[in-house]
């Protein structure tokens, strides 16, 4: 079985062609550069209206006086652009909501490369803080780092949100919370998944997809709470999820390779259970990505076709999150930049 150590990530290095004197990929024909282009979402991304309100408004300079970034972080967090990450992936959003999703956007990915990095920070302890955070529903703050901004956004979400829908987004949240503590347990524990099944089932929660189908709701004016019972719907979240865990690891992997990170990824499971170089598996991971995309259209039609069109929007919007996901992972230097 093909491991995944030092020697590992060296082959790995080697089949992604990097230059590692400028960090610069130069794809080969078989490149994972290309493989990722290859992805095509199910429409064109959109963005919101009101993208340069918020992005030129006092979200950054909020951003940094609530939460606790060193200075030297914020240029390359400015340079994310989160703002335009949730422009493209809620385009439906007004200018507060749009405000409100590009912080959770930011708190989210930045908590996630803290998780991810090697250094001497708690992680057990940090995600224990925020669980904490999540069940006081964020009116408490234990987690230092992130926690006053998450405190800051819920009270804003608090003025337009119904209360039993900001609640699910709450849980949505606190089960996200759990499933990367579990996930940072086996990471001490050096345990490591033996197939795509236990891992997806893993990081189904981890994705954070599910917190970000109540911001589709948000995002449209729409509560589905009435809705959530029906099996075609459930069905549909976790295509939906598993087509979402599939798109960010293809889009991810260049990243957690050269960050050393790629163990929890579908691809580096996939490598490691068939004992196939990464290129290999991930061909074999965007075909998936494929089958997942017309899974999901197949169930989004019966899904219309059942409740007579109504949960149209909503359907749209789910695709429209993954087509602007797609195209914020593209143009973002946190994936991308020069090395992609």
């Amino acid at each position: 079985m093909r491991s995944l150590d030092t020697d590992g990530y060296a082959r790995d290095r080697e089949e992604l062609a990097i230059n590692t004197g400028e960090a610069a990929m130069h794809p080969r024909p078989t490149s994972l550069a290309q493989l990722r282009h290859s992805l095509t979402p199910v429409e064109r991304a959109t963005e919101s209206p009101h993208y340069w309100e918020v992005r030129n408004s006092d979200f950054y300079p909020t951003v940094f006086a609530r939460g606790r970034f060193p200075q030297a972080d914020e240029p390359r967090i400015i340079a994310a652009d989160y703002v335009q990450c949730a422009a493209l992936c809620w385009p439906a959003c007004g200018p507060a909501a749009l405000w409100d999703f590009s912080a959770i956007s930011l708190t989210f990915v930045e908590r996630d490369d803290v998780i991810d990095a090697d250094g001497d920070h708690d992680v057990l302890g940090m995600l224990k803080a925020c669980i904490a955070d999540a069940e006081s529903g964020f009116t408490s703050t234990n987690e230092e780092l992130f926690g006053p901004l998450m405190k800051l956004v819920w009270d804003r979400l608090r003025g337009y949100v119904p209360p039993a829908q900001l609640d699910r987004l709450t849980s949505a949240v606190l089960d996200y919370f759990h499933g990367c503590l579990e996930t940072a347990e086996r990471r001490t524990a050096a345990e490591t998944y033996d197939d795509l099944d236990a891992y997806l089932r893993a990081r189904r929660r981890t994705i954070g997809q599910a917190i970000d189908h109540v911001l589709i709701e948000i995002s449209l004016g729409i509560d589905l709470s009435t809705e959530l019972d029906r099996p075609l719907l459930k069905a549909l979240h976790t295509c939906d999820i598993d087509r979402v865990v599939l798109l960010q690891d293809l889009q991810s992997l260049h990243k957690e390779i050269l960050a050393g990170e790629g163990e929890e990824n579908a691809v580096s499971v996939i490598a490691r259970s068939r004992d196939i170089t990464t290129i290999e598996a991930a061909k074999l991971t965007i075909e998936l990505f494929q089958a997942t995309v017309e899974r999901h259209c197949e169930l989004s039609d019966r899904l219309i076709e059942e409740t007579g069109g109504g949960i149209s929007p909503y359907v749209n919007g789910m695709n429209r999150f993954a087509a602007g996901l797609i195209s914020w992972n593209a143009r973002s230097p946190r994936y991308a930049g020069e090395s992609a």
